[in-house]
């Protein structure tokens, strides 16, 4: 009589196959959670940046030296750190390309600093268009997108 091989325990690939699909649905939520691009906004995603302890602006309502425009006036960007700290709070991650090509641009900019509460520290810097960027540590920079800041000074 012909035995055949032992069949390998069907409840341990189970288990693996819904390990699997798990794993996978948890590295997909966070994309989930990116909008999808358009014509005139680049895809955004959560910035996940930590609580904020503190906020200093260094350079206010100045207008950058690569994008002056004679004859504008970037004296209404007046940008405290109460403004500075909800911009990044509502904003939205996106790449530097996508932002390049999509987003308004505005000669009109202010820079600082920010401490967060986890001990890190930054250099941000943010535009009357609502785009800005922030540098954490040696980092890459993060550009960022807020559609929500549609309050002063960004109006």
């Amino acid at each position: 009589m012909l035995r055949s091989a032992p069949r390998p325990p069907q409840r341990g690939l189970r288990a693996l196959a819904l390990l699997l699909l798990a794993l996978g649905a948890a590295g997909c939520s966070a994309h989930d959670r990116c909008s999808r691009a358009t014509e005139v906004t680049p895809r955004l995603c959560p910035a996940a940046l930590p609580d904020i302890r503190a906020v200093r602006v260094l350079e206010n309502a100045s207008q950058s030296p690569a994008q002056a425009e004679p004859g504008a006036s970037c004296a209404a960007f007046d940008v405290d750190e109460h403004v500075a700290r909800r911009f990044l709070e509502l904003a939205r991650a996106t790449n530097a390309n996508d932002a390049h090509h999509t987003l308004d641009h505005s000669p009109c900019q202010a820079a600082g600093e920010v401490e967060f509460e986890n001990g890190q520290t930054g250099r941000w810097a943010l535009s009357r268009a609502r785009s800005g960027t922030l540098v954490v540590g040696g980092r890459e920079p993060l550009v960022l997108y807020c559609p929500a800041c549609d309050f002063a000074p960004f109006q």
